[in-house]
């Protein structure tokens, strides 16, 4: 028996603090629309991106799962493909360490603040540490705030929670299923450990979930893919794979223009950016 590949990433989920307040999936206070019948989110992902570059680790994964599953809403329900946001302006204001956060709090900035294409703060090269990725270094803080509200003027976004770590596992994949014709689920893993024979990656016994993704498909075996920010992007876990947590999004239309197939704000942006450089520069 070939043994278990062990790559244990940087910690970067914080298992959530669950308020009364807080909605829950099945309550009927986010009833969303049913947008894939059959769950199978993988025609609709948007592009690959990696949490850690330059040997800068952003710990940002619960943050990119939620952007990663609202750009899937996007593309399936409104014909808006590959979006990509920035994760440093949503991480800015989540209250985040080096070792992450917690996926409710990372929910409450969208909700918030809106999101913001990545080209307006990226994860770039001149990015040199976590202090630099969670700062707006390299970006213009008031023309990424405005932005962020102007999206939040076209778009309201909604979030509730799915499943919790005292869920049985047979609780979990009923709940799991169900809301996946609505909305991917953002969820907690252990990351990660690989079975080398049946390529599953597998949760050993007596961990707790350090690492947030989205899930795209479940099988009839309850075989989870997930689309992760680490290589391979794409990973199919082991049957019955036990998350700690789960959420999904829904996204509402605020207005009745149609959606566009492009961010209809980014040349409002532009005008704006010119408009605040003449102020500051004057």
């Amino acid at each position: 028996m070939e043994k278990l590949i062990h790559t244990k990433i940087t910690g970067n989920f914080v298992y959530p603090e669950i308020k009364d307040t807080d909605f829950v999936f099945g309550s009927g206070e986010v009833i969303g629309t049913v947008l894939n019948d059959s769950g199978d989110w993988r025609n609709y992902l948007p592009p690959h991106e990696f949490q850690n570059k330059n040997g800068v680790e952003s710990s940002a994964c619960f943050i990119e799962a939620q952007q990663h599953t609202i750009a899937t809403i996007l593309e399936k329900q409104y014909s808006i493909h590959d979006s990509n946001f920035s994760s440093r302006f949503n991480l800015i204001f989540s209250d985040a360490t080096p070792l992450g956060g917690s996926p409710l709090k990372g929910a409450q900035t969208i909700r918030d603040h809106g999101v913001i294409p990545e080209q307006m703060l990226p994860f770039a090269d001149y990015i040199q540490s976590w202090q630099e990725f969670n700062s707006f270094e390299g970006g213009n803080k008031g023309a990424c705030i405005v932005t962020g509200q102007i999206w939040l003027q076209k778009w309201e976004p909604k979030y509730d929670i799915v499943f919790l770590k005292n869920d049985s596992v047979e609780t979990k994949y009923r709940k799991l299923r169900e809301a996946l014709k609505f909305s991917p689920v953002c969820a907690s893993v252990y990351a990660w450990v690989e079975d080398p024979v049946s390529g599953f990656y597998v949760k050993p016994d007596g961990y707790n979930d350090q690492h947030l993704v989205e899930i795209i498909h479940v099988d009839e075996n309850n075989s989870v893919y997930v689309l992760d920010t680490y290589e391979p992007f794409i990973k199919r876990l082991n049957p019955n794979f036990n998350f700690d947590f789960g959420m999904r999004w829904s996204l509402f239309v605020k207005d009745t223009a149609p959606a566009q197939k492009k961010y209809w704000f980014t040349d409002i942006f532009i005008k704006l950016s010119k408009l605040i450089k003449q102020i500051i520069w004057k």
